[in-house]
C-alpha cells in the first residue's frame, strides 16, 4: 500500500483524437478494482490495492487505497491519487489537472497521449 510521504507531482491533460482513445483502452484492459463514469461530481474512491478507470467530465476525485493503475478519459477533471509503488499514470482528456503521491518518491510511468503536458521534474 502506498504511503504518502513520497513527493507528490501534477500533469495536466489535453484531448487527443480516436488513435490515443483505442490506446488507452488497450492500457486499460486488465480490469480495474475501481470504475467511475460521472460529471460534476466530488467522490473518494478506493482502488483496493489495484486499478482504476475513470471516464468523465468536471469532477473533483481522490483515489485512495494504492492505486497501482490509473486511466482516465475526460475533461476538466480534478484528480489526485495515493499510489502504489510501479503504478502506471494513462490519460487523454483537456484540461485536467492530476496530482499523485507516491511511495518514497518514485514516479509512477505517465503515458499522456494527448500534447502540451506539463510534468513536474522530480
Amino acid at each position: 500500500m502506498a504511503t504518502t510521504s513520497g513527493k507528490v507531482g501534477t500533469v495536466f491533460g489535453v484531448a487527443v483524437g480516436p488513435f490515443g482513445t483505442a490506446l488507452l483502452t488497450s492500457a486499460l484492459a486488465q480490469q480495474p478494482a475501481t470504475q467511475f463514469l460521472g460529471s460534476h461530481q466530488t467522490t473518494t474512491l478506493n482502488c483496493a490495492g489495484g486499478g482504476v478507470q475513470i471516464a468523465g467530465s468536471n469532477n473533483k476525485l481522490i483515489l485512495t487505497g494504492g492505486c497501482t493503475m490509473w486511466g482516465m478519459v475526460g475533461s476538466n477533471n480534478t484528480a489526485t491519487a495515493i499510489l502504489a509503488k510501479n503504478a502506471s499514470i494513462q490519460f487523454i482528456g483537456s484540461n485536467n489537472a492530476i496530482t499523485w503521491t507516491a511511495p518514497d518518491g518514485e514516479k509512477p510511468l505517465v503515458q499522456d497521449l494527448g500534447s502540451g503536458t506539463l510534468a513536474p521534474a522530480h
